[in-house]
């Protein structure tokens, strides 16, 4: 289970879908359904992943928040912390370590943006969904 209402399927978990081919068909036939029912919801955006900046001055670097009230998550999951999180196997593993990969190789580049915005000073703010959230307010970035 992941997220507030637990897991969403992703195309790649169904058992069908295990060629490019069969994920284009997946698309076509999700596109049909949502025709003929106009609604549905589709996953295709990629994972779910909120992140933030965490350590003391000498040692920052991005960690996964995954939202859930586990000391883990409120601490953050740093590239050290992902196998403690998910087990063998999980799909967030991957992921995550792609993600924290990219922005730790950005730190230093982007120290300033990451103060401007108030994120540098804790791990109470974070990124999720394109959307900066701090403890006083949301800005879209």
């Amino acid at each position: 289970m992941g997220g507030a209402a637990g897991h969403m399927a992703h195309p790649f978990d169904l058992g069908w879908v295990n060629s490019g081919s069969d994920l284009l068909d997946f698309f076509d036939k999700a596109r049909t359904f949502v025709e003929k029912k106009g609604a549905g919801a589709v996953k295709i955006d990629g994972v779910n992943v909120s992140f933030k900046v965490v350590g003391d001055d000498e040692n920052k670097q991005f960690a996964v928040d995954r939202g859930s009230l586990k000391p883990i998550d409120i601490e953050g999951i740093t590239m050290d912390r992902v196998d403690d999180r998910f087990p063998e196997g999980h799909g967030m593993r991957p992921a995550i370590r792609t993600l924290l990969t990219i922005l730790n190789v950005a730190l230093p580049d982007i120290k300033s943006e990451l103060e401007d915005l108030g994120l540098w000073g804790g791990p109470n703010s974070f990124f999720k969904h394109g959307i900066c959230r701090r403890n006083d307010k949301c800005d879209q970035i």
